[in-house]
């Protein structure tokens, strides 16, 4: 037992230096990953457009992002955005585009050259993540004026530029590959994680099916691990309005998942609130289908809204449990969904706001908090699994060392019904071969010896009463043993005075067959030995229960000093053993006349249920 707690203990010591190793990294992390790419100088925020890959008619002019208005989605699936550049000699040695955020593919035209194809217009490959870096071609470039047009493929609800940056290619290289790793390379990564954690949840939960804690971490991650996949597929394998619904979904059973697994991480129940979210999510299944393509991305970003809710929840909730009851596992938690919350209310924000600011320095980030979260809870997961393990094996420990005791006490009780069972053999064959001689010599011999053969036949009669007898009352036991040894003082003239005083409770005390056997034993040996050879009138008995019994048994003959056998003979030496047997204690006592013996022993503290 107390190598388990041991083991338990390393082995929750060294999880712990796993967490805090682990903690130490996300903070690392964080700090060295740089929130906000470095501010660039350049950007074209002044522009004209037309609808149209090749317009002909009048363009008109914009500042700072171009975006698609939702009247013209129903009309328009292309435009070209034209940027005018100054002359080859204002460009500078290596002059180049970088196309950092735009929706959702884009060529580029340099004085109406091709100089970036990447994907297809139409249907349009999905590069809204994905960014772009040309370099502008020397032989394509004019001395006086360059023009820099950006064919644009939108789907409806999703169609915008964000002002390029003009300069140079070893001044914005840094910034591109920032830019990529953070959209694309991190969201690959991110993708494979998921996949990794969801299946981990997923073969825990197969291994215990009660814990769907695992099943729901899981599902978790694999919903994001499907929206991982949106910023850097770009030709998709169903079409564009499915890719929406499937994506969108996934959030809401990603928030929904999240609800779940906190609920069975914490042991908590609320079934109100699970009914609630699932029927969230439920009608946002069922509605999106419905919505028109222009008014999808709003009509996604008010669903949304439950499901930031549900998140907010799960964090209050991490509050609640954290204070109330000092968990720590809790406050790891709090810390993973409030750093989620905020990427999320950042990402909206960029959403939704026109910052000159947000354009040069920021990009969506809460795809980057997940798996911050999803690892911590893996964390956290993995502790509760080993220490219920370490658990487990104290209680496996516990219930070996139970069963052994069993076994030992189903071996003892088989060796006391092997013992019964040969005191039968032996009773009955005392029964059959010398009872049958004694009853022949109470009827063929003279009285004096007859009278011996009736009290030797009477014992053996005794004997296996005594022998055949199951557990009784200490009340019953007390008026049987009474009978039969005033029966036997009566045949020799001698006087018994019993005098047991116990009260209704102590009547039904349990009394034990085999306490029942040595008990009656005793008296028999004594009532023989104040027969034989203490030449006694009287025998006193005085039975008392004080949460134990006591026994004393008096004579009133010759005497320890005049008898041998009672000074410590075969007979007191039985009896002692005989008590000794049943926990009890056997203590000779000698009155100025006479013999006397106490004797003490252990009772059941509850009566013997008869019903």
């Amino acid at each position: 037992m107390t190598q388990v707690r041991d083991s338990l203990l390393n082995k929750t010591g060294r999880l712990k230096l796993n967490k805090r190793t682990y903690y130490i990294f996300v903070v690392l992390l964080l700090s060295s990953s740089p929130v906000f790419a470095q501010a660039s100088e350049g950007f074209l925020t002044h522009g004209e457009y037309q609808y149209g890959l090749d317009p002909t008619g009048a363009w008109k002019s914009f500042e700072g992002p171009f975006r698609f208005l939702d009247s013209d989605y129903k009309q328009h699936r292309f435009a070209t955005v034209r940027y005018q550049l100054p002359g080859k000699s204002a460009l500078g040695e290596q002059p180049a585009i970088f196309l950092w955020r735009y929706s959702m593919n884009a060529h580029l035209r340099l004085n109406g050259e091709i100089i970036s194809a990447e994907g297809k217009l139409d249907p349009p490959t999905r590069n809204l993540h994905r960014p772009q870096l040309v370099a502008l071609p020397s032989r394509l470039l004019k001395e006086d004026v360059n023009w820099l047009d950006v064919q644009l493929a939108v789907v409806p609800g999703f169609g915008y530029v964000l002002p390029p940056v003009l300069g140079q290619l070893d001044a914005l290289q840094p910034q591109y590959e920032f830019r990529y790793f953070s959209q694309i390379t991190v969201s690959q990564m991110i993708f494979g994680l998921t996949i990794l954690l969801g299946l981990m949840g997923l073969l825990l939960w197969l291994f215990d099916t009660s814990q769907t804690k695992y099943l729901y971490f899981g599902l978790a991650s694999f919903c994001w691990s499907i929206y991982s996949l949106n910023p850097f597929v770009g030709d998709l394998f169903i079409p564009m309005n499915w890719w929406l619904y499937l994506l969108h979904i996934c959030i809401d059973l990603f928030a929904l998942s999240i609800l779940l697994f906190t609920h069975r991480f914490f042991g908590v129940t609320y079934p109100r609130i699970e009914r609630v979210a699932v029927g969230l999510v439920c009608l946002a299944a069922v509605t999106y289908p419905l919505i028109e393509e222009v008014v999808f991305a709003f009509y996604s970003t008010l669903v949304h809204l439950g499901a930031f809710a549900m998140l907010v929840y799960c964090a209050g909730r991490a509050v609640q449990l954290g204070v109330l009851k000092g968990r720590r596992d809790a406050w790891a938690l709090l810390v993973c969904y409030g750093v989620f919350l905020l990427l999320g209310v950042h990402d909206a924000v960029l959403t939704s706001m026109e910052s000159e600011t947000l354009w040069k320095n920021s990009f969506f980030m809460a795809n980057l908090g997940v798996p911050i979260l999803l690892l911590t809870v893996s964390v956290q997961l993995v502790w509760q699994l080993q220490r219920s393990n370490a658990y487990r094996e104290l209680a496996l420990q516990e219930a070996q060392e139970e069963l052994r005791a069993s076994y030992t006490a189903q071996e003892r009780l088989l060796e006391k019904e092997a013992a019964s069972a040969e005191r039968e053999r032996i009773y009955r064959d005392l029964h059959d071969e010398v009872g049958a001689k004694l009853l022949d010599l109470v009827y063929l011999t003279e009285e004096e010896h007859a009278q011996i053969a009736r009290d030797a036949l009477h014992e053996i009669r005794s004997i296996g009463e005594s022998s055949t007898s199951s557990r009784t009352t200490l009340g019953a036991w007390s008026s049987q043993l009474r009978a039969e040894v005033a029966q036997r003082l009566e045949q020799h003239g001698m006087n018994l005075h019993w005098d047991a005083t116990l009260d209704e409770q102590a009547s039904h005390l349990e009394l034990s067959s085999e306490a029942n056997y040595q008990l009656s034993k005793v008296m028999r040996e004594l009532v023989t030995n104040a027969v034989k050879h203490a030449q006694a009138q009287n025998i006193w008995c005085n039975l008392r229960v004080n949460g134990e019994l006591h026994l004393v048994v008096t004579d009133d003959g010759v005497g320890v000093r005049e008898s041998s056998d009672q000074a410590g003979g075969t007979g007191l030496l039985s009896i002692d053993a005989r008590i000794a047997g049943l926990g009890g204690t056997f203590e000779v006592v000698t009155p100025e006349r006479g013999f006397a013996v106490a004797i003490r022993l252990p009772l059941p503290a509850a009566p013997l249920n008869r019903g």
